[in-house]
């Protein structure tokens, strides 16, 4: 059974991806640019070559200074088989989007994802 997912996500300069919330960690490793990301309304500054990490079920959301390509690695195989997996998103407040993950490449919908009831 596969226990980790690999994704690869473009954001362009000037971009801020939606804020998602899922079960599951992510460990995202910097490729190219410098932006930041909000974990839970914390900011946190990145650049090319750093690391950091998100927790279970914290929002979170990325915005690019630069082009930017982000790698997330995650447990999200392991809580799709398990079935535990869930995904929520903040209603969408306009802006440049990322690139989605080509299909798939470990996007976090389908059958076994399932959406939690929105509070945001």
């Amino acid at each position: 059974m596969p226990t980790v997912r690999a994704e690869m996500h473009r954001v362009l300069a000037g971009g801020r991806t939606g804020t998602v919330r899922t079960t599951g960690s992510g460990i995202w490793v910097v490729y190219r640019g410098s932006g930041a990301t909000v974990i839970d309304g914390r900011r946190f500054r990145w650049t090319a070559g750093d690391m950091f990490v998100t927790p279970s079920w914290a929002a979170v959301d990325h915005e690019a200074a630069d082009d930017a390509d982000l790698f997330l690695f995650s447990d999200q195989p392991t809580l799709d088989a398990l079935g535990l997996a869930r995904t929520e998103k903040a209603p969408q407040s306009g802006g440049r989007r990322h690139r989605q993950p080509a299909a798939g490449a470990g996007q976090l919908t389908g059958a076994s994802t399932r959406r939690a009831s929105s509070r945001w």
